[in-house]
């Protein structure tokens, strides 16, 4: 999962630096950047994890009609997904971009996150359910598909949720030695 947060927060960094005009708000942009880089250094300190959430989040609403804050938007969702505790903040940020957005790029992942927020963070599996069944109906043809079925199907199977998770794991790792398949 860290490897995957790392990604998505590189390639919105690209983004969002070259989507502002507004001296100011580029300035903030490039200090929060520089946090980021600190803040990925050490993901166990979670203060400072939420501090930079919160600042993206900030920064978001303050012109919440610009398409460029759905990137800010989704980095605080996998921000808040990297804090114990906290999978209600990360679903509630994956739906403000969904619905601020509908038609963005990071829609289908910004649902993908939130059912993985329900299952994994708050495990809570009827709504973790629910968003994997509505990224079928809404983007049968997205490359996640595949993932999204199989997380469905495990979800349905009448199994002890740890023990899927654990084989989820545990499989992830023979698919993929040496990755980190937790989030925590």
């Amino acid at each position: 999962m860290r490897s995957r947060l790392f990604f998505f927060i590189g390639m919105l960094l690209l983004v969002l630096t070259g989507c502002s005009n507004e001296p100011n708000r580029t300035k903030r942009l490039e200090d929060l950047h520089k946090e980021e880089a600190v803040v990925l250094r050490d993901l166990n300190d979670t203060a400072r994890i939420r501090s930079l959430a919160l600042a993206y989040r900030k920064l978001a609403d303050e012109d919440p009609a610009d398409t460029a804050n759905a990137e800010l938007l989704f980095k605080s969702g996998l921000l808040y997904r990297n804090i114990p505790g906290e999978g209600l903040q990360a679903i509630a940020h994956f739906r403000l971009l969904r619905q601020r957005f509908p038609e963005h790029r990071l829609g289908p992942e910004a649902l993908f996150n939130e059912a993985m927020s329900w299952e994994a963070d708050v495990e809570q599996l009827q709504p973790a359910a629910q968003a994997y069944s509505e990224f079928l109906n809404h983007y049968p043809d997205h490359a996640l598909i595949p993932v999204v079925r199989e997380q469905l199907d495990l979800l349905q199977k009448d199994e002890d949720p740890l023990e899927t998770i654990r084989r989820f794991e545990r499989e992830a790792a023979e698919k993929a030695p040496g990755v980190e398949v937790s989030p925590k």
